[in-house]
């Protein structure tokens, strides 16, 4: 469903259901600080969104309007949506300040080697840096939600739906 409404085709094709692959060691922090275990439970489905260190970190990440769509991600059925953040800044406390000042207390991995992006090749393109992530950790359908409306919209129905077919 998504795949349709963002960006070339030509690397829709190349990312639609590949698999992305993870550090083998990750940590996940809240403001730089304190180390928790996230996602803490399997789900059906996760998110996951790259954030490298070229250009505004701030204008690519809004951590503000990501809270705002964190939130409208809970299913009917309860089912927790991990959202999964991996930001190579080039100033780390730059980055943490951010973060604070936006109160956003949600878990981030701090990548400062890169190591997520190495492994997947990501595009320089924001548009094919987010994904919707089946439980095999296969891409669903890619786009910012953020920086798309549509690709937001849908994601969130595409989540919702598939939460209610698996409650009945």
């Amino acid at each position: 469903i998504l795949r349709c409404l963002v960006g070339s085709e030509m690397c829709i094709r190349d990312r639609s259901r590949r698999e992305i692959l993870f550090p083998k060691e990750i940590y996940f922090t809240v403001y730089g600080k304190d180390t928790v275990k996230y996602p803490t439970r399997r789900s059906r489905y996760s998110i996951v969104s790259y954030v490298d260190s070229v250009g505004c970190t701030s204008c690519k990440l809004q951590p503000h309007m990501w809270k705002k769509y964190i939130s409208m991600l809970s299913p009917a059925n309860g089912e927790e949506i991990p959202v999964l953040f991996f930001l190579c800044p080039t100033n780390r406390d730059e980055l943490i300040n951010l973060l604070v000042s936006n109160y956003f207390d949600h878990p981030v991995c701090i990548d400062e080697n890169d190591t997520f992006n190495k492994l997947n090749k990501f595009p320089d393109k924001i548009d094919f840096q987010t994904f919707l992530l089946n439980e095999e950790n296969r891409v669903v359908a890619m786009g910012n939600p953020i920086h798309n409306h549509k690709v937001r919209d849908l994601s969130v129905s595409y989540t919702h739906l598939r939460a209610h077919e698996t409650s009945q």
